[in-house]
């Protein structure tokens, strides 16, 4: 996944915290269900990795998955591990964003890929 600057676009989708109130998305934390590199057969994990090249162009990121804010950051030559999982056959959204850059990305779990984490690298490759 490359990163690419663009304006102030999908700052409203990461305006949720995890938690629940009336009119924003149920975030449930899947926390300790993946160790490492494994998960539940039914499910995939996710490992979001920053690139060094990142360093110097921002500081940290936030990150949502389906619109549900994550409590870490990723930092470059930094490595998160979102409290979300993606149950097999379904897809989640994953928006991060630092200032003017953004990466987004639809991820599916395929009955193939169940049991794994699935690694999103992030590098700040300028157009």
């Amino acid at each position: 996944m490359t990163m690419v600057r663009i304006g102030v676009v999908g700052a409203a989708m990461l305006a949720c915290a995890c938690s629940f109130q009336e009119g924003e998305p149920l975030c449930l934390e899947d926390c300790g269900l993946c160790d490492g590199n494994t998960c539940p057969e039914d499910r995939c994990g996710l490992v979001i990795r920053m690139a060094k090249d990142c360093a110097g162009k921002l500081d940290q990121a936030e990150v949502a998955v389906d619109n549900c804010l994550q409590e870490e950051t990723v930092v470059p030559e930094g490595v998160m591990y979102p409290c979300a999982t993606i149950d097999v056959n379904q897809e989640k959204t994953v928006v991060v964003r630092s200032g003017e850059w953004v990466w987004k990305r639809t991820v599916k779990c395929t009955p193939k890929m169940g049991g794994s984490v699935v690694l999103l690298a992030l590098y700040c490759m300028e157009r």
